[in-house]
C-alpha cells in the first residue's frame, strides 16, 4: 500500500512523462489530481457565494478577517502537504539514484570481468600454440629412470615424433601407452611427466587453474550478477578430448595441490564431455579408446550427497555424461563418507 501511494505521488509531481509507471497507478493518479482540482474549485465557489450573499452584512474589515481566517488555514495545510510530498519525492529520487548507481557499478564490474576473462582465454590459447612435445626425448628420459629402452624404441618408429599445439596431448598419451606396457600404471607415468618433465605442460595447467579460480572468485564477488556457467562452458569448449583426459590425470590426489584444483573441476563440471564408455558386463567405465581406466582416478571426481544418514555419489565433474550416469545407476548408497 505504501509503495502504491508513493507511485501515485510520484506521478502527480513528476507528471505522465515517467515511462516506468504502470497504467493502473497512472490512471488512479489522474483521478486523484482531478478530484483535488474539483474540490478546490467547489470550495472557492462556495466561499464566493457565501460571501456574496452576506456582503451587505459585512464591513470591509469583517470581510477581510473572515476571508483571511478561512484562507490562511487552507494555505497552511496545502503548504504542509507540499512539504511532505517534497520530502517523499527526495527520498524516491535518492533511492532511484542509488539503484542506478548500483546498476552502473555492476555493469562496469561485469565489463571489467569479461575483459580480463577473455584476455586470459587468449593467453591460454597462445600457450597451447607454443606447446611442443618430443616423444623420443621424453621416452629416453623415462627409459633412463626405469633402465628400459622399450618406450624409446617404440617412439623412434613413429613417423612424426615431434608435435606442437594441441597435438602434443595426443602424443603424450601415445607415450603413456608405450610406457605403461612396461608394467607401470598410466597414473604413474603421468606422475613422471608432472614431476620430471613439468616444463612441457606445467604452465598450461597452472594457467587453466588461474582462469577457473578467477571465475569462482568473480562469481562470489559479483554475487550472481552474471551466469558463471556460461563462461565456464565457454572455457571448457576450448579444450579437446585429450586435454580433458590430461586434466583428469593432472588433478589426481595431491599431485599438484591439496585438491583445490580438483574441486574447481567438480564445481564447473569440467569433465562432462570426456569420451567414456560403460561396460555393462564388468560394470566399469573405460575411456573411449577402451584403454584401462583406474577406478581410483575417476572416483575422486564424483560428488558425495548426504541422504538421511547415508549418502549417494553424483556425477560431479562429469555432469551429464551419459556413461557416468549409467555407471552410477549400478552404485548403492555409501554410508558415512567423511
Amino acid at each position: 500500500m505504501q509503495s502504491k501511494i508513493r507511485k501515485i505521488i510520484e506521478i502527480i509531481i513528476l507528471g505522465e512523462s515517467e515511462k516506468n509507471r504502470d497504467t493502473e497507478t497512472r490512471t488512479l493518479a489522474k483521478w486523484i489530481s482531478k478530484a483535488i482540482f474539483i474540490v478546490t474549485i467547489i470550495i472557492a465557489i462556495i466561499l464566493f457565494v457565501d460571501i456574496a450573499s452576506h456582503q451587505n452584512n459585512y464591513s470591509a474589515g469583517t470581510f477581510g478577517d473572515f476571508f483571511g481566517g478561512m484562507l490562511n488555514p487552507i494555505l497552511t495545510f496545502l503548504t504542509f502537504i507540499a512539504l511532505c510530498i517534497t520530502l517523499i519525492m527526495q527520498r524516491v529520487q535518492l533511492h532511484d539514484a542509488k539503484q542506478e548507481a548500483s546498476r552502473n557499478a555492476d555493469a562496469s564490474r561485469i565489463q571489467e570481468f569479461e575483459s580480463t576473462f577473455f584476455n586470459m582465454i587468449q593467453l591460454h590459447n597462445q600457450i597451447v600454440q607454443e606447446l611442443r612435445f618430443d616423444i623420443v626425448d621424453v621416452a629416453t628420459a623415462w627409459g633412463a629412470s626405469r633402465h628400459s629402452s622399450y618406450p624409446q624404441e617404440q617412439a623412434r618408429k613413429l613417423q612424426n615424433p615431434t608435435s606442437t599445439g594441441r597435438q602434443t596431448f595426443s602424443q603424450m598419451f601415445i607415450f603413456i601407452h608405450f610406457a605403461a606396457q612396461g608394467g607401470s600404471s598410466r597414473t604413474e607415468v603421468y606422475n613422471f611427466l608432472q614431476k620430471k618433465q613439468n616444463h612441457l605442460f606445467g604452465h598450461y595447467f597452472r594457467n587453466l587453474y588461474q582462469i577457473l579460480k578467477y571465475l569462482k572468485t568473480s562469481s562470489e564477488q559479483l554475487n550472481g550478477c552474471f551466469d558463471v556457467e556460461f563462461y565456464s562452458s565457454m572455457l571448457r569448449a576450448q579444450l579437446s578430448a585429450d586435454e580433458l583426459r590430461a586434466l583428469l590425470y593432472n588433478c589426481d590426489g595431491d599431485l599438484v595441490d591439496d585438491g583445490s584444483y580438483r574441486k574447481l573441476i567438480i564445481k564447473f563440471r569440467f569433465l562432462e564431455h570426456l569420451p567414456l564408455h560403460f561396460l555393462s558386463l564388468t560394470k566399469r567405465l573405460v575411456q573411449a579408446d577402451f584403454s584401462s581406466f583406474d577406478s581410483d582416478l575417476y572416483e575422486q571426481y564424483f560428488f558425495y550427497r548426504p541422504i538421511h544418514g547415508s549418502g549417494q555419489l553424483t556425477s560431479g565433474a562429469f555432469g551429464d555424461n551419459p556413461a557416468v550416469k549409467e555407471y552410477l545407476k549400478k552404485r548403492t548408497p555409501i554410508a558415512n563418507i567423511n
